[in-house]
């Protein structure tokens, strides 16, 4: 059997080895392919997400099952040339949260069936989660981190079985936990980072319950924290390493695993790579990767309007209308006088308008965007104007100035700095 590369992720980081990884937690096209195409070209691999609210047995809010995002990656990695081998896909909070609001029972089937499918798609990352309330949980009083870590357990075991039937060589691993609050949501003045007793407390009950089901404790490699980082839509509560340090010791007890730190999107570099070397090694990234995409286009849509004779359907445009006929994305993120909300639509943070990017007018802008500037070569005065970063790589000979390549290249941007801080990814093999 193969080992699954995040154990080595886990056995390089016992060893005192600062080695981490990123995750890629998006389902947009281009972000994907900068991802992969730059994991190729590094030689590194790349760990791609989907969420229970992107992916489902019903098919999400992308349209997709487990299955269908499983073949879509794999076919991009074909396309860039990333062989598959090197592609770690990942579940992300995997559970009942998208049936929060049926009666448990429900919930946990449709939960049961949701792990499922992911492992029998080949996901090798498994983040289990069953932290929220369902149902009458609240009311009955039956809600506990005992009950959270029972559901946990549970689900575990459909894994177990579903990759028992699958048959295929990478077991797959599981992470537990979950951080508070809702990434890019509402911030306190004070990011609580969690304390190190809640942890032992809790990773512990999970091992126990995980115990008593029959559940393999090394294949648990990750527990999800909140390290004391956060983002809104216009601040970034960057990581503070001595506000985390007691948190950062007490997971030395714990060999086996390393820590998943969510919202680390927009975190200086150099947070980022103290992360790791604290030992939250699996830094999570979405939002950060859509607005980069985001910015390119808005970049690749003001050059157009440069060039004499071009003209392209406005993207920005198409953006706006597809979040002005359905505001259920956004409307409980942007507040503030409808100019602020206009600002906030493009420009905030928490990157509301990547639920938009996969809706066929807003499809439609972008290719449209993308095949209007074709192979056409792009002044390097307005690379300079407007794509800045991406300069110095044309002029180096190692980006060619056309509109689709300078919009992977924007994302790559984000790739870089966590590849920076992730360290020697290498060592994780690569096929």
């Amino acid at each position: 059997m193969t080992e699954n590369q995040l154990k080595k992720l886990v056995r390089l980081q016992s060893a005192g080895e600062p080695v981490g990884i990123y995750s890629v937690c998006s389902a947009n096209e281009y972000v994907i392919r900068a991802a992969l195409a730059y994991g190729r070209a590094q030689r590194i691999p790349v760990l791609i997400e989907a969420t229970a609210n992107q992916v489902n047995q019903f098919g999400g809010y992308t349209g997709m099952t487990p299955a269908d995002f499983a073949d879509w990656v794999y076919t991009l990695a074909d396309e860039t040339g990333m062989p598959r081998g090197n592609v770690i896909l990942g579940g992300d909070h995997l559970g009942p949260l998208v049936w929060r609001g049926e009666d448990a029972a429900a919930a946990m089937e449709k939960a049961e069936t949701l792990v499922a499918q992911f492992v029998s798609a080949g996901f090798q990352k498994i983040h289990i989660d069953a932290s929220m309330a369902l149902g009458t949980d609240l009311t009955d009083g039956a809600f506990s981190h005992e009950l959270i870590a029972r559901r946990s357990a549970r689900l575990a075991v459909v894994c177990e079985k579903a990759w028992e039937k699958l048959g295929a060589s990478v077991h797959p691993v599981y992470v537990v936990g979950s951080e508070v609050p809702v990434p890019g949501g509402a911030m306190e003045d004070e990011l609580a980072v969690t304390g190190p007793e809640q942890f032992r407390r809790e990773l512990e009950l999970f091992f126990r319950c995980c115990q008593q089901v029959g559940v393999d404790l090394e294949n648990i490699v990750g527990f999800v924290v909140q390290p004391g980082v956060e983002f809104t839509n216009d601040t970034v509560h960057p990581y503070d390493r001595a506000a985390a340090a007691e948190l950062c010791r007490a997971k030395r007890d714990y060999p086996g695993i390393v820590f998943e730190g969510h919202s680390t999107d927009y975190q200086p570099v150099e947070c980022l790579r103290q992360m790791v070397e604290d030992g939250i090694a699996i830094l999570k990234v979405g939002p950060a990767l859509t607005n980069a995409a985001r910015e390119g286009l808005f970049a690749l849509e003001a050059i157009a309007s440069e060039l004499p004779g071009v003209e392209c359907v406005s993207f920005r445009a198409a953006l706006v209308a597809a979040m002005k006929e359905n505001d259920s994305y956004w409307k409980s993120y942007y507040q503030g006088t409808p100019e602020e909300v206009a600002y906030e639509m493009c420009f905030g943070m928490s990157d509301r308008c990547r639920y938009y990017l996969n809706t066929p007018g807003v499809q439609q802008a972008v290719s449209g965007l993308i095949s209007c500037l074709g192979e056409r070569e792009i002044p390097l005065q307005l690379i300079s104007q407007y794509l800045p970063q991406q300069t110095a790589r044309v002029q180096q000979g190692a980006l060619r100035p056309v509109a689709q390549e300078l919009l992977l290249d924007r994302i790559a941007e984000c790739c870089r700095e966590y590849h920076y801080a992730a360290g020697e990814m290498g060592k994780l093999g690569f096929l």
